[in-house]
């Protein structure tokens, strides 16, 4: 099965969440549909990313897969962007 990547810059915090919150829920979000392969929270030109890598059948399973994290995190903090990716003979290319 191939892996699928989601990146999801970050905004602004929704009131009264707390930061640790949003990378657990992304990860569980990914978890419930998918096989979880890996999670992440990092500074990416001065703004924070949580990336989600994760492994399902196909391309349109891992779009809706990315829309319920995107969803999911976007309850906890502001989603400004999301790209998903799909791991594709070593390098990491957009899915369609």
């Amino acid at each position: 099965m191939p892996s699928f990547r989601v990146t999801m810059r970050l905004g602004s915090m929704r009131p009264g969440i707390a930061p640790t919150e949003a990378l657990p829920s992304a990860a569980k979000a990914a978890a419930t549909l998918a096989i979880l392969e890996s999670s992440d929270l990092r500074i990416l030109g001065g703004l924070p990313h949580i990336i989600v890598r994760f492994t399902v059948e196909d391309t349109e399973i891992a779009l809706q897969v990315a829309a319920h994290i995107t969803a999911t995190t976007d309850n906890r903090v502001e989603v400004l962007t999301t790209t998903v990716t799909r791991l594709t003979r070593g390098r990491w290319q957009p899915a369609h």
